[in-house]
């Protein structure tokens, strides 16, 4: 990276690439930088891959010194939203055991996940927030469940947010207030009670189905549902659409269903 890129926490780097585009260098799934130049050939007959060595590396033992994880290849140029998200996977503070979202042994780092955390809700766990969150990405794997608690907490969300299991909402807020295009998909229904869009780069669905049983609140940025959404109904209320101000749009289709009370007759049959 041409800015000098440093850190002493685990980073994901990915470089894509493509004959006729640019290299492009991802730092934990954002875009960090392009080459100047395009890659105009194929690349064949390489024999090797050198990580971790590069100009800083000056033989007088003062280049590179950290450490390198899991390496991965590809054999097609990832998109973007691709990139995010296996990025977020890789880089996850992940659960051990079923807790409280602030109980260290909750977690395989045995801390609590800061504000920029990565975090994933393994298989048979159930994570339940006793205060409100700020997370960076969210992942919750099949039959894993994320529990906002009765006491209705908020989940604030920088990135991305993955359900192949179980989110329980209650009356609880998840608020999407990121500065980059965020993500919402999983193989999983998510159920939200309220939805918060935050984010002038905008929130797109991408995959699974929403279900919104309180209010989606838009106040910066573009919600893109991919017609995936659906804001119910039942003997308490409609979920509902709050005031769209200017600088905040949906597109694409939101569907409302619509509760009604049994006629005097059908209870009479039941």
């Amino acid at each position: 990276s041409q800015n000098n890129t440093q850190t002493n926490t685990l980073q994901c780097l990915t470089l894509t690439w493509k004959q006729g585009e640019k290299i492009n260098l991802y730092i934990d799934g954002a875009l960090n930088e392009s080459s100047v130049n395009t890659v105009n050939s194929l690349m064949s007959g390489v024999q090797k891959i050198l990580l971790g060595k590069g100009p800083k590396d000056t033989g007088n033992n003062n280049g590179w010194n950290g450490r390198i994880g899991t390496t991965i290849f590809y054999n097609k140029k990832m998109s973007p939203d691709t990139v995010s998200l296996i990025s977020g996977d890789l880089k996850s503070i992940q659960s051990v055991q079923s807790g409280n979202w602030n109980n260290p042994t909750t977690w395989d780092c045995n801390c609590n996940p800061p504000n920029n955390a990565f975090v994933k809700i393994n298989n048979t766990h159930t994570v339940t927030l006793t205060q409100n969150e700020t997370v960076n990405n969210v992942i919750i794997a099949s039959d894993g469940s994320l529990d906002l608690s009765t006491n209705n907490r908020r989940l604030s969300v920088q990135r991305n947010f993955t359900n192949h299991g179980t989110l329980i909402p209650n009356a609880g807020n998840v608020r999407f207030n990121g500065s980059s295009n965020q993500l919402i998909n999983g193989s999983g229904t998510t159920n939200f009670f309220d939805l918060t869009i935050n984010n002038s780069s905008g929130v797109n669905v991408t995959d699974g189905n929403i279900n919104v049983q309180g209010t989606i609140d838009l106040q910066t940025g573009c919600l893109e549902t991919d017609n995936r959404i659906t804001l119910l109904s039942n003997p308490s209320g409609t979920a509902r659409i709050d005031e769209i101000t200017a600088g905040s749009c949906i597109t694409g289709n939101i569907t409302c269903l619509l509760y009604t009370s049994p006629s005097p007759r059908d209870r009479q049959k039941s």
